[in-house]
């Protein structure tokens, strides 16, 4: 697996494949390395949202985001375990889980693995690692799984599919503009699935309905300060005497999101820098060309077995794509981690997902354009630069931040830096 994996490339030349291999490499370990870093800073900033986001409860009543940080509050409660390392375990350790699986959902389909490090995909994450991205991911990991792989009959597993994206959503509610639209296209698309369209419905209406109770109990102040208050045992470990950036944003109104957030209309009305927006469109450009590509031109094996499965998986990217739309104009301002969680959810889905859930007027119309554009521009050549030589930022908006989150400019910098330090003008 390691060596069909790591050695190999999808370019005509084996030398590049070799260079661009090593590179990757490099930029890995380096990226490794500074997960860990920021992972143990983060974990003791106290108000910052890499750690407060885990204290969010159910103690000033039903709030968004709770579930998980409620489970954490009773089980520290009885047991008198610190609640740090077992935030620290449990997003290290599903950080982990889900790279291992990427990995191996690459291997399986002769997928080249250059992008999974890039700040494409798990290089946007590692200056706040200590978040609930890839718990949730994780979670619709297991929802796939159990709903492909379990003996239980199909009525079971449907169930077992909403339930587990219900929990996820209590959760972290933004993953919803991603899971949910794939859990409803599996539920009305999905012919293996032997019950009728009432059952169907009735199944959906479960995460539809954790869906709008986060969109309605959104918080408010007086939420927020019982939920510091719960944490008082805690007080200098995991609470500090002030409220915390995610509390405090649990009493934000819908305007007060996307001005923080910085919405693009709201950019464009206040008369921002030019490249703020023209940066977003091209990052838009560059992410549906690489998620409709991907597959069949970075592929280890002969492409022309793999057009389908390249449709399958850019039909499920675009249509992704769009639905995350609320996100990208200005519901998140974090670039990075709706690109990771994108790319991620696109190729576990498109690895659980039967090609037939795709209607086959699509699969050809995406098989016939993808081949118009590669008419124009070699795909293979061109992603691997711009997986090299371009980068998405965690959450500035400049066009800048193309080159200073490339694979190459992080590399440089890094030797620089080193080189000046050991070489003092």
């Amino acid at each position: 697996m390691t060596t069909g994996l790591l050695f190999k490339g999808p370019l005509k030349q084996p030398w590049l494949n070799a260079a661009v291999n090593i590179i990757m490499l490099a930029f890995s370990v380096l990226t490794l390395y500074a997960l860990l870093l920021t992972s143990i800073d983060d974990i003791g900033k106290l108000t910052h949202y890499q750690i407060s986001e885990f204290t969010i409860n159910y103690q000033g009543g039903f709030v968004r985001r709770g579930l998980l940080g409620e489970i954490l509050l009773r089980f520290c409660t009885y047991t008198g375990c610190s609640p740090i390392p077992i935030i620290f375990t449990l997003c290290w350790g599903c950080f982990i889980f889900v790279t291992v699986f990427l990995l191996y959902v690459f291997y399986k389909h002769r997928i080249c693995w250059w992008i999974i490090p890039t700040s494409y995909i798990i290089g946007a994450s590692y200056i706040n690692l200590i978040r609930k991205d890839f718990i949730v991911i994780s979670l619709f990991i297991l929802a796939l799984y159990l709903y492909r792989n379990s003996r239980w009959s199909a009525a079971a597993r449907l169930v077992c599919l909403c339930v587990i994206t219900a929990l996820t959503i209590l959760i972290y509610e933004g993953m919803a503009f991603l899971i949910l639209p794939i859990v409803a296209w599996i539920t009305f698309a999905d012919d293996t699935i032997r019950v009728n369209l009432w059952f169907r419905a009735a199944s959906l209406y479960i995460p539809l309905v954790a869906m709008a109770a986060c969109s309605v109990y959104t918080g408010d102040a007086v939420t927020a300060q019982a939920i510091h208050d719960s944490w008082q045992p805690w007080t200098g470990e995991i609470i500090g005497p002030y409220m915390s950036q995610s509390l405090w944003a649990l009493r934000w109104s819908i305007y007060d999101s996307l001005t923080t957030n910085q919405s693009i209309l709201l950019a464009v009305c206040s008369h921002q820098p030019t490249s703020t927006i023209v940066y977003r469109i091209l990052i838009w450009v560059i992410l549906l060309y690489m998620g409709a590509r991907y597959i069949s031109s970075m592929s280890l094996g002969r492409r022309s077995d793999l057009e389908d499965d390249n449709a399958h998986a850019a039909a499920l990217f675009i249509f992704i794509f769009i639905c995350m739309t609320p996100l990208w104009l200005g519901l998140s301002c974090d670039f990075g981690r709706l690109s990771m969680q994108l790319f991620a959810i696109t190729f576990i889905s498109n690895h659980y997902l039967p090609s037939s859930i795709v209607p086959r007027c699509i699969v050809d119309n995406l098989t016939l354009l993808n081949y118009k554009i590669d008419k124009l521009i070699p795909s293979t050549p061109f992603i691997t630069l711009l997986l090299l030589f371009t980068g998405i930022s965690p959450c500035l908006f400049n066009i800048e931040s193309l080159w200073d989150w490339s694979v190459i400019n992080s590399l440089f910098e890094y030797f620089h830096t080193k080189w000046l330090l050991f070489h003092p003008q």
